[in-house]
């Protein structure tokens, strides 16, 4: 038998360390080897030597319930002390069904560490009892009757003796119908094998077993009973008897897999998932809460939201779970707070908070998921920012689903077509169909939309009043997460005014052009002919009309050059320079046969420029001739090419160009009324160059003339 004061070694689980650390201070005789967590109690468990255990109820992970069924699995006499804050029916009565050896209650006694270490004492001393002799049985019987569980007595082969009427009430026999019978009788088939086992087991040795298995009650009825059976022996160590305490746990069973689904389910979530007591201390945090917050779990549990919350967010949290809690309050909450975790800027997260299920005022805890939305606050951020912008825009924009149904308009659609927001939205596009382009148009559009590619082309629609009005128009397919379209963004850019002045312009350029060239040929007509008849100063002066007359026919057809190619689109192309340049010098040579062009080019070069690169070199190349000294002009013009660009290099022995008409060719400098048409000629070389994306520079030559450089794109096909 245990004296009171041997040494006891006594394993405590808690996060709390207050109250074991007073018991080990205050009890020489108690040692107490505290840890946090019930399974780092059930790893030492075998090799730790415990006299006795004592476990709080609010454990993270496993609670103390849950660590005395696994102790008394494979320990089933070994004194257990369950502690809990406060009283509780349910835990009390799993607590006794489990097999408890004491149950203290906080909100009972004034010191608790004292009312612990005399209970572990107390029960300590009683376990050392046990195995001496009870001559006149009435501990046994004492066992029997005062159980508050269904009680069976066995004799030596296992067969009925006594029952007690919780027994007979769970398994609907009475204690007649009983005796004398095999526990077969009330054994489902499929668990016979495994209970023969423990029976047998149970026989041999002193101590006890538990085993869970299905019975089957009179009716038939098949039901889940946990079994607590513990061997008395005499002081020869046989067996004097056998008693069994048993319950009904069907419907615990189903729940406890109910929740080993749920806990699954919660360990698999990627939120992070908490769990407060009503001191507001952590006692439950999935991996996903230990990974957003940087902390181990072992460091959360039993510490307050302090860890990973400044004031401010402490205090709303506090303030919604007053709401909860409130007599109209919601069932659940969901709110945004700033956690800080243990490295690291802080972590925007959406709180869903909602309490534990408690019966009367007794407030049990709250639980919570929190969700990483920083990245969502940050879109929606840039959403509303992106809204502002599109609201705010000049340009008419509007949105559709795939089957083309509107579903936003900005303020500019609305300026632009007539049409209110409330009008135009759940419409679709046809509302602004003017009946100008044909069905092929728009199944051109759809199958280039669907196709997910840019659709960009000039549009001819309807307002609501009924007029009409041009635009550029740009429809933009936009996929999903999954790739699939999911909308198409329409922007129209009104060009309603630029169409109507170049058709104005262009009657009008029609217009002078043709009588202008007509008046102009008459009147170079009238000069040939004073010059072929007139003599001296009269003839010269005849020719001098003639060429000024040429000069501006040819001015003339370099400014409707330049007004088409500026109402052109910039199509930029892949253009074989090599053979362009070729082409140039052969047609050049043949207008000024007196004149040279050498060209030097490789067989095949390829740059990005528009069409009308070709006009440009050709300019630069008569320029030269046309300004040099006629018969004994010579030109070279080379093409080169870089790693990424191509070089045109049209060499004189001219003169220097004067700086404006350098600046000119250069810069595209603002054209002035001292510029003549070989000024609108450089400008045109400039605007060629500038539209096909490349860049114009001019040098002095080796010969002492001028070198002009072109430089484009290098086509990487």
């Amino acid at each position: 038998m245990r004296r009171m004061h041997d040494q006891i070694v006594v394993g405590y689980v808690d996060y709390d360390t207050t109250v074991p650390a007073r018991i080990d201070r205050r009890n020489a005789h108690i040692t107490v080897d505290h840890v946090t967590r019930a399974r780092d109690c059930l790893d030492r468990l075998s090799s730790a030597g415990y006299d006795c255990l004592v476990s709080a109820y609010d454990l993270p992970g496993i609670d103390g319930l849950e660590l005395l069924d696994t102790v008394r699995e494979e320990h089933p006499t070994l004194p257990f002390v369950l502690c809990t804050d406060r009283g509780s029916e349910a835990v009390a009565s799993r607590a006794i069904s489990a097999d408890v050896s004491e149950y203290v209650r906080a909100d009972e006694v004034s010191d608790r560490a004292a009312a612990v270490a005399a209970a572990v004492e107390e029960r300590v001393t009683e376990h050392g009892r046990r195995r001496e002799p009870d001559p006149g049985g009435e501990h046994l019987s004492l066992f029997f009757e005062e159980s508050p569980l269904g009680a069976v007595q066995w004799d030596e082969e296992f067969r009925f003796e006594r029952v007690n009427g919780a027994a007979e009430e769970i398994l609907g026999y009475s204690e007649a119908e009983l005796r004398g019978r095999s526990w077969e009788t009330i054994v489902a088939d499929t668990d016979r094998e495994r209970v023969a086992e423990a029976v047998a087991g149970l026989l041999e040795k002193d101590g006890g077993t538990r085993i869970r298995n299905r019975n089957v009650r009179k009716d038939g009825t098949r039901i889940t009973c946990e079994w607590y059976n513990r061997a008395v022996t005499d002081e020869d160590g046989d067996v004097r008897s056998v008693f069994s305490k048993f319950e009904d746990v069907t419907e615990r069973k189903r729940h406890r897999e109910e929740l080993q689904r749920y806990e699954t389910i919660v360990e698999a979530l990627n939120d992070a998932v908490y769990a407060l007591d009503e001191t507001g201390r952590f006692t439950y945090v999935n991996d996903a809460f230990a990974d957003l917050v940087g902390y181990d779990q072992e460091t959360i549990l039993g510490s307050t939201p302090q860890l990973i919350k400044g004031p401010e967010a402490v205090e709303r949290a506090e303030r919604n779970l007053a709401r909860l809690l409130s007599t109209d309050g919601p069932d659940e909450i969901t709110f945004e707070i700033d956690v800080q975790p243990r490295e690291g800027d802080p972590i925007v997260c959406e709180d869903h908070m909602g309490v534990l299920p408690y019966d009367g005022e007794a407030f049990e805890g709250s639980v919570g998921t929190l969700r990483d939305v920083t990245a969502r606050r940050e879109r929606s951020r840039e959403l509303r920012w992106l809204r502002r912008v599109v609201e705010s825009a000049v340009h008419a924009v509007y949105v559709t689903k795939p089957d083309g149904t509107i579903t936003y308009v900005n303020s500019a659609f609305e300026e632009l077509t007539g049409y209110t927001r409330a009008e135009a939205v759940g419409q679709t596009p046809a509302i602004l169909n003017s009946g100008t382009h044909d069905e092929a148009y728009f199944e051109r559009l759809w199958e280039t939309v669907r196709n997910g590619e840019v659709w960009e082309e000039e549009i001819v629609d309807e307002r609501k009043g009924g007029g009409q009005y041009v635009a550029r128009q740009y429809i933009v397919p936009v996929a999903g997460p999954s790739g699939e379209i999911e909308r198409f963004a329409a922007f129209q850019v009104d060009i309603s005014n630029r169409k109507e002045r170049e058709r104005h312009l262009d009657r009008l350029d029609r217009m002078l052009r043709h009588n202008l060239r007509n008046d102009l040929n008459v009147i170079r007509g009238y000069a040939e002919n004073i010059a072929s008849r007139a003599d001296g100063e009269e003839s010269a002066t005849a020719g001098r009309v003639v060429r000024r007359v040429d000069e501006i026919l040819d001015m003339s057809q370099k400014g409707r050059t330049v007004a088409t190619m500026l109402s052109e689109d910039r199509d930029r192309r892949s253009v074989d320079i090599a053979s362009t340049v070729r082409d140039v010098a052969e047609r050049v040579n043949s207008s000024y046969p007196a004149a040279a062009v050498e060209f030097d080019t490789p067989s095949r070069l390829v740059a990005v420029a528009t069409r009308r690169i070709e006009l440009a070199v050709e300019e630069l190349v008569t320029n030269a001739i046309v300004h040099g000294d006629g018969s004994d002009s010579e030109v070279a013009v080379r093409v080169e090419a870089g790693e990424d660009r191509v070089r045109i290099e049209v060499e004189d022995g001219n003169d220097p160009l004067p700086e404006m008409e350098a600046r000119l060719l250069v810069d595209g400098e603002e054209l002035g009324p001292l510029y003549h048409g070989t000024g609108l000629g450089l400008w045109m070389v400039y605007l060629v160059v500038n539209r096909s994306g490349g860049a114009v520079t001019t040098e002095e030559s080796d010969r002492g003339g001028n070198c002009i450089r072109i430089q484009l794109e290098r086509d990487g096909m």
